[in-house]
């Protein structure tokens, strides 16, 4: 997804990172040019502290879950828990991605989960680019309404 959103590309033979990945991209929002700047933690098993290095600062974070693998929706769970620990309350948005492909994924739970946190649910796909520029942009919205 960053990819796709950052510089328009997409791989099938994505490599995931060891840690983490990062890109920038300057948005025009509400008259003027916002940078974001991106880090991608993969789903990576991580050691906690070294997770938590990447989350300091953050001020919101997509919540991505591969709608091919039904056990990706629930450790969405953990992976918020652990941000607003570090940060506090921040806005958040739900991303089932990979719907160019067959869904495996419970949509009901999706939608049941992203109501429970106050949290927007888009489906996406990194392949086509649908909905992609939608989650980055709805998440800078509720970062800058939040301010």
């Amino acid at each position: 997804m960053l990819k796709r959103f950052c510089d328009g590309t997409f791989s099938e033979t994505y490599i995931p990172n060891i840690g983490c990945d990062f890109l920038t991209k300057m948005i025009k929002f509400e008259k003027a040019n916002v940078k974001l700047v991106i880090w991608d933690i993969g789903g990576q098993r991580l050691p906690l502290n070294y997770r938590k290095r990447f989350y300091k600062g953050a001020k919101g974070v997509l919540l991505v879950f591969d709608v091919t693998r039904p056990e990706s929706l629930p450790s969405l769970k953990e992976w918020r828990e652990e941000a607003l620990k570090v940060c506090g309350e921040i806005p958040f948005i739900v991303c089932g991605n990979k719907i160019d492909l067959e869904r495996k994924i419970n949509e009901t739970e999706a939608k049941n989960f992203a109501e429970e946190i106050n949290s927007p649910l888009l489906f996406t796909s990194a392949k086509t680019g649908e909905n992609i520029e939608e989650a980055y942009t709805l998440l800078a919205q509720r970062i800058h309404t939040k301010k």
